[in-house]
């Protein structure tokens, strides 16, 4: 007969670190990852340093959607068997929050580019501003 094990009493402030610890580790490795992936990758092709709105050397562009695609599936599987609830239910919101934005701001911004009204808008810039109201839902329900 096997004796019964003694139970292990861990505080609520120890659980909550050991969680915190494993959401960073969730978003980190999986970047350190991709970073890694891609020197390798660039050693090996003998590409040149990358210069944003510089060509690209087209086998190193394949291996980069490979790896980002590949690196943001797993990134985003692990981090979200890794947090709570209360966590899944902020970044869901924040999500939400940034989808419609940047729908509704390329839409705006090819509109007014049609019109005149201002210059065409890089895709990139435009993401990088429709994420403030995707940090600004989520931070609002993080510190309320």
């Amino acid at each position: 007969m096997i004796a019964p094990e003694e139970p292990t009493f861990v505080s609520g402030e120890a659980k909550a670190r050991q969680r915190k610890r494993r959401v960073w580790a969730a978003m980190l490795v999986p970047a350190v990852i991709g970073v890694a992936i891609l020197q390798a990758a660039k050693f090996a092709l003998g590409s040149p340093a990358v210069q944003f709105g510089q060509p690209m050397d087209p086998a190193f562009a394949l291996v980069v959607a490979i790896v980002l695609v590949g690196i943001t599936v797993f990134a985003a599987i692990w981090h979200h068997r890794v947090i709570d609830e209360q966590e899944e239910h902020m970044v869901l919101w924040a999500n939400t929050a940034g989808f419609y934005s940047l729908i509704m701001g390329s839409m705006v911004a090819e509109v007014l580019a049609m019109g005149g009204w201002i210059a065409p808008i890089g895709h990139v810039a435009l993401m990088l501003v429709c994420c403030l109201p995707a940090l600004a839902t989520y931070a609002w329900l993080r510190f309320r």
